[in-house]
């Protein structure tokens, strides 16, 4: 069941599920902080994501610019409407990062993270990165599958190549981030002021030809030079990388 940002739409999508699963974790495809308060800042871990080599593998959008700011109050309000949901249904208060989890997603950096250096060309036309992502581990390996298959504890019900609509991929994607938040066991990238960015757990990160892990060693550099930065705004949160 698909819907739109539209509340009426997201309330009807949190019943239907409820009617056969308990809601136990969210995964939302858009900027949130804790505590689901509005930031109107450039998030470190948007930061930490668009130096170096992230740049052009997995560049999130700024929460600060104008249309971050549109998908920050959508993201926040579904957020809001899965914690009243819950609470309505269990009768308890449900914080943020919490029982549910609400963590978010960002599938463009989840799926780069299991790719190797040699798998990132240029990029031809308009298409999205998560697409050619998905596309290139689907036809490179089974990578994607075992992830899927480690998290969920069970055989996916349809192969990887048959999810071709761009949403369908993303909210997988989400749904991977939110079983591996439940679990404890992901890597999450930002800092507690601002928020986290949810991805797989580092021993699943793709390993180049040379024995390292891309992604690690571009954080590592990015952190470095995002504490040398701090050094003379001392108001700012300290970026971090957390988890497995």
């Amino acid at each position: 069941m698909r819907c739109t940002a539209e509340e009426g739409q997201i309330v009807d999508l949190l019943q239907s599920l409820a009617m056969d699963h308990e809601i136990l974790a969210v995964a939302i495809d858009g900027p949130l902080a804790p505590g689901l308060r509005h930031v109107s800042v450039y998030r470190s871990c948007e930061a930490l994501l668009s130096r170096g080599l992230m740049q052009k593998r997995c560049k999130p959008g700024q929460t600060s610019s104008p249309t971050g700011q549109k998908l920050h109050r959508y993201a926040t309000n579904a957020a809001r409407l899965v914690q009243r949901h819950v609470r309505l249904q269990r009768g308890v208060c449900t914080p943020p990062y919490c029982v549910p989890a609400i963590v978010e997603a960002f599938p463009n950096a989840y799926l780069a993270a299991l790719l190797r250096s040699s798998s990132f060309v240029p990029r031809k036309g308009k298409r999205n990165a998560s697409d050619i992502y998905w596309d290139r581990l689907v036809d490179e390996g089974d990578r994607l599958d075992k992830h899927a298959q480690r998290l969920s504890r069970r055989r996916l019900a349809m192969p990887l190549n048959s999810i071709t609509n761009h949403d369908d991929r993303a909210a997988f994607v989400c749904g991977l981030a939110a079983l591996a938040a439940l679990r404890g066991d992901y890597v999450a990238v930002g800092d507690e002021r601002h928020g986290h960015i949810v991805l797989p757990p580092q021993t699943e990160w793709a390993v180049d030809d040379d024995g390292t892990r891309w992604m690690a060693e571009s954080l590592r550099a990015n952190l470095a030079t995002m504490d040398r930065d701090r050094d003379s705004r001392r108001d700012q949160p300290v970026a971090r990388v957390i988890g497995n």
